[in-house]
């Protein structure tokens, strides 16, 4: 019994094409915005897309990456690495230097670059004969031996290249010399010398070059990789790899040695001219130091200086000395003028006392014998005349007689006193003259102190500088002959036994990623010279169609290579899990059935009442149009729908492949009328106790006849009118021109487009072929398409969610 849309519940009435052009076209430009806004943010989902699509280029780099390095480890000539390592420590100068740094130097750069000078490649160069190198030609046999050792260079300048042929005898001829070269006896091949060995019967001709100089030493600069074992370690490391494993240790050895020997040589020579220097000082400099030792000592003598500070205290000392004897002095004369002064006044009045009896309280006068006795007999002599005064006159003879001795008394004391003073006054003059000329020593003791100083500096300071240049004299002979420690080898490079390079691992890692490196820039390249559509705007922009479904990637080779299990039969065979299927337990495959519903459900919309057919077509093959085909009729088989498909596709008939229908007569036969379409049926048993109907392609053909295809294709839609829903899967429309005569016998057209495979042109001028043809274009579906959240689409994790959780 045949089943309506209404009985499906499926909404199959259609608008008008014209009706539903401007809201495709408001639809189309809203997207357009929102694509060109997302632009920017959809670049990372696109490259993976495009990688995703391109993968097989990614994969063909990586392994052409591959092969290219076993290749490269194949015939790449074995690299022998060999390692050397120094030490180095601050130097500690013993020599004299004015200025001391006060922040240590790190000597370790500058010996960096003095270990990579030419200087010391050219006389390793020298030293191995670096210059000298041969090779045997290709053919013949090769000893293990070396031929050529004793190697010197001789002459430098004379390089050049030549051949040695060997001769029967063991000796070798000089192919462009034309004579002989002895063996086990020094040679002179071009500029070096050497000696050949015997060459063995059979050995191939040996070729002997001498490189320029400069050429070899630059190289030689180039391979000795020199650096730093740390950044605050004072090691140096050097790395040289050559494919002889005993010149890289050679190198490496005499690279460390003739450093280690132009340090020492370069230490030497500095000591040396230090020495020179130092002669040549104390030879100025000893002479001027005698010569002040006599400045000083003939000042010493001239002046009496012994000990300046002490001659100053003592005579300071004695000029106070002198000063205070002078005040005594000076006082004592002035009591003693006093005294005579008074007593020089007019005699006092009778029965007074004499005046000369203030001189006793002159001490000096009493300690004077005559002065003293003077002076007692003065007092004795008053004290009388002072008693007889009492009892009688002035006038009395007694009175006058002492008053006559007391006045010869006095002028004796006044004699004596005056003589006295006299003296005192001459001791004042004295003192006073004596102080004079301690002064003048005190003033001059400065001077002399000073001129003593300056005297007795000058032999100091000359003797300190001979004295330290003396020491450093016997510490720059002793550099001369002791060994430089401030550098030693840590570790001598040994022979290497296993080839550095090339590393199997490193180069097939790097051959692995370089590969898929270039795998990716050819992807992105192909990409740009030729975009694809990956999104639903893509696709829209592309074809200006609306897009009515999108379906995501999934394993849909599955379903068709179990198709291909069924046996030719008349009877409905069973189809097995397929996409449409309920059956279907991945949620990859549940989000494509929902999206092939979803299909089927747009076609109904588009199609106006009454239409059933319709042409699946694909700009290009590849772009899973057939798998479309057979999925959509497995969802409208599900739905209870009779759908009827037919593979139109007469040259490769993918449908007939895909249901292994290769065998059954199809469309070829009814065109040629020798079978109808009942009799090209075949019947699949879908899931839910349904049937779709299938006609295949029937005999193969690389060049159909169009107007007898499209015959045979309005003969089927005459037949069918009993059918829903009529697919066709037709051939690629950009290849052949079949599916553009097809297109406007079906009722609508429907462009298939693979994500990240169809490009935006392809897809754009199948649209216009098939415009141009007639036929109705219903949309566009995007198949395989990676499903991105900020498409708008649901991920296949909120698909798992949703659909697998139990109410």
């Amino acid at each position: 019994m045949m089943r309506t849309s209404s009985d499906l519940g499926l909404s199959w009435s259609g608008g008008d094409a014209d009706d539903r052009a401007p809201r495709d076209r408001e639809v189309t430009a809203r997207e357009g915005e929102a694509g060109e806004g997302a632009g920017i943010a959809l670049s990372t989902s696109r490259l993976l897309g495009t990688l995703a699509a391109r993968w097989r280029r990614v994969v063909t780099g990586a392994a052409l990456g591959i092969v290219a390095a076993i290749a490269y480890t194949r015939l790449a000539t074995p690299q022998y690495e060999a390692t050397a390592t120094l030490r180095l420590e601050a130097r500690q100068s013993r020599l004299p230097s004015l200025y001391e740094d006060a922040v240590p130097r790190d000597e370790v750069f500058t010996e960096l670059e003095v270990l990579h000078s030419r200087t010391l490649a050219a006389d390793v160069a020298h030293a191995l004969a670096l210059q000298v190198t041969w090779r045997h030609a290709r053919g013949g046999i090769v000893p293990h031996e070396p031929p050529v050792r004793d190697v010197s260079i001789a002459d430098p300048s004379d390089t050049g290249s030549v051949t040695l042929v060997p001769l029967a005898d063991g000796r070798y001829l000089a192919r462009e010399r034309g004579d002989t070269v002895a063996v086990g006896e020094p040679v002179r091949v071009l500029g070096a010398r050497l000696t050949l060995t015997p060459a063995p019967r059979g050995v191939a001709p040996l070729t002997v070059r001498v490189a320029p100089e400069q050429e070899v030493v630059a190289r030689l600069q180039e391979e000795v990789e020199v650096s730093r074992a740390g950044l605050q370690a004072n090691v140096i490391v050097l790395r040289y790899a050559s494919s002889d494993p005993q010149r890289a240790r050679d190198v490496l050895n005499a690279w460390t040695s003739r450093y280690i020997d132009r340090r020492q040589a370069i230490r030497r020579s500095e000591a040396e001219q230090t020495a020179r220097f130092i002669v040549s000082q104390l030879d100025t400099l000893v002479p001027q130091l005698a010569a002040a030792e006599s400045r000083l000592l003939r000042f010493r003598d001239a002046n009496a200086v012994v000990a300046p500070d002490e001659a100053a205290v003592v005579a300071v000392r004695q000029r106070a000395a002198r000063q205070a004897e002078r005040d005594d002095v000076a006082s004592e004369k002035g009591a003693i003028d006093q005294a005579l002064a008074r007593a020089r006044t007019p005699a006092a009045a009778a029965g007074e006392s004499s005046p000369y009896r203030a001189l006793l309280g002159i001490p000096s006068l009493l300690r004077n014998q005559a002065s003293g006795e003077l002076l007692r007999a003065l007092v004795t002599l008053d004290d009388q005349r002072a008693s007889l005064l009492v009892r009688r006159t002035s006038r009395d003879p007694d009175v006058q007689a002492l008053t006559e001795r007391i006045a010869q008394v006095e002028q004796q004391l006044q004699d004596i006193t005056s003589t006295y003073a006299s003296a005192l006054g001459a001791r004042v003059a004295s003192l006073d003259a004596s102080l004079g000329v301690e002064q003048g020593r005190l003033a001059a003791i400065p001077r002399t102190e000073l001129e003593l100083s300056r005297l007795e500096r000058a032999p100091r300071v000359l003797e300190s500088l001979v004295g330290v240049l003396q020491t450093r004299l016997q510490e720059a002979r002793l550099n001369q002959t002791v060994q430089d420690a401030s550098v030693r080898i840590v570790d001598r490079a040994v022979l290497p036994h296993e080839p550095s390079s090339p590393h199997l691992p490193v180069a097939l890692a790097v051959g692995l990623l370089s590969g898929a490196l270039g795998g990716v820039a050819t992807a992105v390249a192909g990409e740009k010279r030729r975009p694809t559509v990956r999104t639903r705007g893509d696709l829209r922009r592309a074809t200006a169609l609306p897009v009515i479904g999108v379906v995501p990637h999934f394993r849909e080779s599955r379903a068709l290579r179990m198709g291909a299990r069924i046996q030719a039969s008349r009877a409905p065979r069973a189809l097995p899990r397929a996409v449409g299927s309920t059956a279907a337990s991945s949620p990859s495959e549940l989000a494509a059935s929902e999206a092939y519903l979803r299909v089927v459900l747009a076609l109904r919309a588009q199609l106006p009442p009454g239409a059933r057919s319709v042409l699946v077509a694909s700009a290009l093959p590849g772009e899973g149009k057939t798998s479309m085909v057979l999925s959509m009729g497995a969802v409208a088989a599900r739905q209870q729908q009779r759908t009827l498909l037919v593979d139109v596709d007469l040259r490769r008939g993918g449908l007939s492949r895909a249901l292994a229908l290769a065998h059954r007569p199809g469309v070829v036969d009814i065109a040629h009328g020798t079978h109808d379409a009942a009799e090209c049926l075949t019947q699949l048993a879908m899931p839910g106790g349904t049937v779709t109907d299938v006609i295949g392609a029937g005999s193969l053909t690389r060049s159909a006849n169009l107007t007898q295809t499209m015959d045979a294709v309005r003969r089927i839609l005459q037949w069918a009118t009993a059918y829903e829903l009529v697919l066709f899967d037709s051939p690629p429309i950009n290849l052949v021109a079949d599916a553009a005569a097809l297109a406007p016998l079906a009722d609508g057209v429907v462009l298939v487009a693979r994500a990240g495979t169809t490009g935006s042109p392809a897809a754009a001028l199948a649209v216009d072929q098939l415009r141009e043809a007639g036929g109705h274009v219903l949309g566009a579906v995007l198949n395989d398409a990676r499903l991105a959240a900020e498409d708008g689409n649901a991920s296949l994790a909120e698909y798992r969610a949703y659909t697998f959780t139990r109410a």
